[in-house]
């Protein structure tokens, strides 16, 4: 074996070890750790593997998620950031902000003004412009107990949702890829995602307040992102439980606004002020839009959501994807429960 031939063969032992045994879980470390596999070709399931292995000490937030995204981490990698996202939701966060990439300099007020003006006439005429249309609800639930415990699979639900004459309609048709005829499903579930929450962030009547946060690259696009407050009077964001238990709560998140068109591409709200006692701690969920061809025109439509609810001993995640849409034309003989 020649000398540069043991060198190489060096590095890829020290490669496999440092992948087996990722540094300390720093927010930092986290990232170095995904962008040296994809900077060495590594396999989508091997990064995943990492991130998975790495006990975290500080809080992942959803803007890490996103940049690597925009990177390349494929999705097997992301999905295991996520994971560690709902994990250590609880943790401090990094004494230091992580500077991920390059960001143009804050826009002024008055660009920022414009934007936001811009996004809430786009999102006021979101559903008025929205076509009848079919497509697939795919839930994947999955439930954590108790640290170090592993993400255990509960369920997968299959909706088939319906858009007609401006109101929403969907069907549980699947339970774990079996046919049902089963009408609802017990557990943690989600709803809103076809435009229901944009009207609550956008409407004037809510008294919603905005605040300019800082430049994103969400799926490698120049995008402004907004956190914005509704109080609980205006937002009544609703957290039920079986025997009639409920907290209505106020609502805070992010609005993502594309740097070009001022169309929204993803929504992250949690519930604010939850009630002391509710045995609910945590709501989180993230809400993506992308570009769907219907008939022969594109609209900006869900494509994927993810949910985490937390109480005392649990932890809840919930992974959904919007798939198969298509025309809802008058031939199509499906009845919906109304939502």
């Amino acid at each position: 074996m020649n000398r540069l031939h043991a060198v190489l063969l060096t590095a890829l032992v020290v490669w496999s070890g440092w992948a087996q045994e990722p540094a300390a879980g720093t927010i930092e470390n986290l990232v170095r750790a995904v962008r040296s596999g994809m900077q060495a070709h590594q396999a989508d399931e091997q990064i995943a593997r990492v991130v998975d292995g790495i006990r975290l000490t500080e809080r992942l937030d959803d803007d890490v998620l996103e940049q690597l995204q925009a990177e390349g981490a494929g999705p097997l990698a992301i999905d295991a950031l996520e994971r560690q996202r709902d994990v250590s939701y609880r943790l401090p966060t990094p004494p230091e902000s992580l500077r991920l990439f390059e960001a143009p300099a804050a826009p002024s007020a008055q660009e920022q003004s414009r934007a936001l003006e811009q996004a809430h006439a786009w999102a006021m005429q979101y559903t008025a412009n929205l076509p009848n249309y079919l497509c697939t609800k795919e839930v994947s639930r999955y439930t954590k107990r108790k640290d170090p415990a592993l993400w255990q699979k509960v369920e997968s639900l299959t909706w088939e949702v319906g858009y007609a004459d401006r109101k929403d309609y969907e069907k549980l048709v699947a339970i774990n890829g079996q046919p049902t005829k089963r009408r609802t499903t017990q557990g943690v579930m989600s709803a809103g995602e076809f435009g229901f929450y944009m009207g609550i962030i956008f409407q004037p009547d809510k008294e919603t307040k905005f605040q300019w946060s800082r430049w994103s690259n969400l799926r490698g696009r120049p995008t402004q992102v907004f956190s914005f407050y509704v109080d609980q009077k205006h937002a009544e964001h609703g957290l039920f439980l079986p025997g009639n238990r409920r907290a209505l709560t106020a609502l805070r998140g992010f609005v993502y606004v594309d740097g070009e068109t001022h169309q929204i591409t993803r929504i992250i709200y949690d519930a604010d002020g939850i009630p002391s006692g509710f045995p609910i701690l945590d709501d989180h969920t993230v809400v993506d839009y992308g570009y769907i061809e219907i008939g022969s025109e594109k609209f900006l439509l869900p494509v994927r959501s993810r949910l985490r609810m937390a109480t005392k001993n649990q932890i809840n995640r919930n992974v959904t994807e919007f798939t198969n849409y298509r025309k809802f034309t008058s031939e199509v003989k499906i009845e919906f429960e109304k939502k």
